[in-house]
């Protein structure tokens, strides 16, 4: 349902669950956890930056979910960082462990799209939703089923998935 706008703002789309109504940022988690856990097949995550507590949300879902034996595999949408950018690299490499350990694979690609997610090759969540981060009140993304669009897609990432994984 969406709600109604208030003068000069853009009307916004609630989860039904009272959580996200109260709080629309947690709808986001809510989503994301709920279609993570129902995946079948695959879940690619391409997302602009991490947060190590959003990780920590998430990682329940992720592993239940890799322990089905479902491929998940997160594209960090940047380039890895240096030896240079000492905290940085702490943070990343942090990430990047967590990740693995809930049973993800991890790629850094600066070319690939940003804030898109598609599980199973047919659900695709796209838009400037910061997908391992937590949203701003101005984020937006769509959510929808095409496994058409979900192959032209996932076609601009399949060069990050390392040589021993197929494509979703």
């Amino acid at each position: 349902m969406l709600s109604k706008p208030r003068h000069g703002t853009r009307p916004r789309a609630m989860a039904p669950d009272s959580i996200a109504e109260k709080n629309p940022r947690s709808s986001t988690v809510v989503n994301k956890t709920s279609d993570i856990r129902a995946a079948k097949r695959s879940v690619v995550i391409c997302a602009p930056f991490v947060s190590l507590k959003l990780i920590e949300t998430l990682g329940s879902g992720l592993c239940a979910t890799s322990e089905r034996g479902i491929d998940i595999m997160m594209v960090i949408c940047r380039e890895e960082p240096s030896e240079d950018d000492g905290d940085r690299r702490r943070l990343y490499q942090q990430a990047s462990d967590d990740l693995r350990r809930a049973g993800c694979s991890v790629a850094f690609d600066a070319q690939a799209p940003r804030g898109l997610v598609v599980f199973d090759g047919e659900i695709v969540w796209y838009g400037d939703l910061p997908l391992l981060g937590f949203p701003r009140n101005e984020d937006c993304s769509i959510r929808f089923h095409s496994p058409e669009v979900a192959a032209d897609l996932l076609s601009l990432v399949s060069s990050t998935w390392p040589e021993e994984r197929a494509a979703p």
